[in-house]
This record gives structure tokens, C-alpha cells and sequence, in this order.
């Protein structure tokens, strides 16, 4: 996905992109498919520095950690990044660099490819550990049915061998 800064005379601006479903879909366990989305960004130009800040949602379709089936959810994040000339990131290598994220700009057209800053804003906005709810139960150990759906009948009741000895014993 790219942005043509060129066509902006002052700055700052603000720009809003969409982009389709399946457009983007950064390689991630657990994610099965985006859906349609939208970027908010305020750019700001400083120089031949060009900081832009803004926000990003989209429909996706996730893997549940517990259960393992497909399940929608939206997905919202900041993104933050500098685009600049690969020429001049280079000159700022001997002075302190911070850690902002750059995006290189293609000198032909002005244009930047904010591909990657989305997809990795849209990593970060994805649980730790997906869950299609905070109460689901999972999927049994033994036999594998989906808890939500189907009780099973399986002893899950895993006792270390060594306490066997107790079993006898009673509480009196």
C-alpha cells in the first residue's frame, strides 16, 4: 500500500487510506484473514524527515488459543514511523539514531510503501493468546472434542504416581 506524499504542498496533513480484505496479511500464527480496514495518519514534515502518526483498525478473522476454531474480532492499533530518502537515513547513522521504525521513500514519485508499519501494528494488536471468549472451555486433552460445544466423558484427572500411597488415607 502506498502513500504519494508529492501531492501535498504544506504540512501537516492528515490522510485517511483503506485497504481491501486480503490486501494485507502479515504471516502470523493465529491469524487467518484480515477484512477491510482504514488508516488514520497526521504527518508532519520536518526537513527530509517525514513523521507520521496515526491509528489503524481492521475485520479479522483469528484462531481461538483454546478451541482452536475461526472466530471475527476488530483489530485497533497506533502506528508510528519516519519515512525518509535512504540517503539521508544514511547520513543520520553517525549521529544517535532513535529507535522510530523508517520507511524509505521512493525518489521517483515521492511515495512511501506503508505495508510493513501496517502489518506490524497489526501484529501488536492481536492477543497474546486469542480467545473467541474469555469463558471458553477449550478442547478436551484425551479426545479432543471442543468443551464448548460437547461434554465429554473423559477422567482428565492426571494424580502423580508417588502420592499413590495417600489414596487410602482419609481425612480423620
Amino acid at each position: 500500500m502506498k502513500l504519494c506524499l508529492n501531492e501535498h504542498e504544506s504540512f501537516p496533513i492528515k490522510l485517511e487510506q483503506e485497504f481491501a480484505a486480503g490486501e494485507i496479511l502479515p504471516e502470523f500464527q493465529g491469524l487467518i484473514s484480515l477484512g477491510q480496514g482504514k488508516v488514520l495518519l497526521s504527518i508532519q514534515k520536518a526537513d527530509e524527515e517525514y513523521y507520521c502518526q496515526g491509528s489503524l483498525n481492521s475485520k479479522a478473522q483469528l484462531e481461538c488459543a483454546r478451541c482452536l476454531e475461526p472466530y471475527e474480532t476488530e483489530l485497533v492499533s497506533d502506528i508510528d514511523f519516519i519515512a525518509c530518502s535512504q540517503e539521508h537515513y544514511d547520513s543520520l547513522k553517525s549521529e544517535a539514531v532513535d529507535d522510530e521504525d523508517y520507511v524509505f521513500i521512493d525518489s521517483t514519485d515521492v511515495s512511501i510503501d506503508i505495508t510493513a508499519p501496517i502489518e506490524q501494528a497489526l501484529i501488536l494488536a492481536v492477543s497474546m493468546k486469542p480467545l473467541c471468549a474469555e469463558t471458553c472451555r477449550g478442547i478436551c486433552p484425551m479426545c479432543g472434542s471442543n468443551l464448548n460445544q460437547t461434554k465429554c466423558d473423559c477422567n482428565n484427572e492426571k494424580i502423580d504416581p508417588r502420592w499413590d500411597g495417600l489414596r487410602g488415607l482419609n481425612g480423620g
